[in-house]
């Protein structure tokens, strides 16, 4: 009886959002056992620049062909701005094929807030069709939202299809889509950094987006054309970090975010798990530094071997927080979203270095990435599921991407 009742405390404890432990937050002696291999630009890209017309992201932003609903994002305190996905005809607030995980903005890109002078979102999906009755992920690959956002009252965006150069039958430079959960993204300078769940990250850049004929369905070359199931601009891979595991340390890819507010400038990637015993092991948060002048991370040659460059992590953090989708750091101290299954709502977790704050109920259901813009003060946030039944769909419509003010974080 006594054992119930603890639980139950334990519960009410969690549910109403106190602070948690400071003992289930420990950071690693040796942040460093974390280690990043960053591999060459891959030569196909050469091949496919001389072959595909090149296009500038103002072209992509020139082009765009749907409009981002205004939508009042439920429970959100504290809103600093947010818009929605259409439906009807053209139905990417309800469809089942895509969902979408990551956010970046132009503030990551650049501190000033704007990429070429515009200021822009940029949202990742992961495709997931039926087969045979089956849901089948990956079929299609990933895809990237360019989101316009230099009028306030009249957001528009357009997709553009994430791929994997390589050479065809007849030795040609061509395309394909590969299995990619995207499940966070990151913006900075010309780079665009997707993380790879099990194995690294990958690496893609405004510098090689390509315009293909969106009249065909095929993928890469098909004929005389290129193809990309329909749509209009694809963006391949350039290059990717691979994970080291010197001490036996696997991790797991799931989100990534900037931060502008160390020196130099960092990034995060974090570990999702839904099961209890691999969090009590894994689930960790860790940190490297990046570089601005190059935008790419810092590294060094082990041994002095010019030919392999690594990238030291600089801070582990293990938390043991189960379903967490994202998450920032803003000097010091630690954002994260939390999807608890079952739930119809999201919850916020914030961590100083000392004491950790739980705020349920503080997001709609299944909060994803975050993205800190330094130069608005807020954090910029987006949900995945394509319904939420919990409030009225004509008032609160779902899948929305939306700003909070985290200093006015509360209860």
């Amino acid at each position: 009886m006594f054992s119930n009742y603890s639980k139950l405390l334990a519960l009410i404890i969690g549910l109403l959002g106190t602070s948690a432990s400071a003992g289930d937050w420990t950071t690693s002696k040796t942040p460093s056992d974390f280690q990043l291999k960053e591999n060459d630009v891959y030569p196909i890209i050469s091949d496919l620049d001389a072959a595909l017309p090149n296009q500038k992201v103002s072209d992509i932003i020139a082009n765009t062909n749907h409009e981002n609903p205004k939508a009042q994002v439920p429970l959100v305190k504290s809103s600093t701005g947010s818009y929605t996905w259409p439906s009807g005809s053209f139905d990417d607030r309800g469809t089942s094929d895509w969902y979408p995980q990551g956010v970046t903005t132009s503030s990551d890109a650049y501190g000033n807030g704007l990429y070429d002078g515009m200021q822009i979102d940029l949202i990742s999906w992961h495709n997931n069709i039926k087969q045979d009755g089956k849901n089948v992920d990956g079929v299609k690959g990933a895809r990237i939202t360019f989101v316009d956002r230099r009028d306030s009252s009249k957001t528009k965006y357009r997709h553009v299809l994430l791929v994997l150069g390589e050479k065809d039958s007849d030795n040609k430079a061509s395309f394909k889509t590969q299995k990619l959960h995207a499940g966070g993204i990151m913006w900075y300078g010309d780079l665009l950094y997707v993380v790879d769940t099990s194995a690294g990250l990958r690496v893609f850049s405004m510098k090689h987006i390509y315009q293909v004929d969106d009249s065909g369905k095929g993928i890469g070359r098909v004929g005389d054309k290129y193809q990309a199931y329909g749509y209009k601009y694809v963006m391949p891979q350039i290059r990717s970090y691979t994970h080291y595991a010197s001490s036996g340390e696997n991790l797991r890819f799931s989100w990534i975010s900037l931060d502008r507010t160390t020196k130099p400038d960092s990034i995060l990637v974090g570990e999702y798990s839904k099961d209890t015993a691999e969090c009590d092991k894994h689930c960790r948060i860790v940190r490297w530094p990046i570089d601005s002048t190059n935008r790419l991370l810092k590294t060094s040659s082990p041994g002095g071997n010019p030919n392999v460059h690594l990238a030291l992590a600089t801070e582990a953090v293990k938390h043991n927080r189960r379903w967490i989708q994202g998450g920032a750091s803003i000097k010091g101290k630690y954002f994260i979203t939390q999807s608890p299954a079952g739930k119809a709502t999201g919850t916020l977790l914030t961590w100083d270095g000392s004491k950790e704050e739980r705020f349920v109920d503080f997001f709609p259901k299944g909060p994803e990435d975050l993205s800190y813009r330094e130069n608005h003060g807020d954090l910029w946030a987006l949900t995945e599921p394509p319904t939420d039944q919990t409030y009225d769909r004509k008032k609160y419509p779902g899948r929305h991407v939306f700003g909070f003010d985290p200093k006015k974080v509360s209860s």
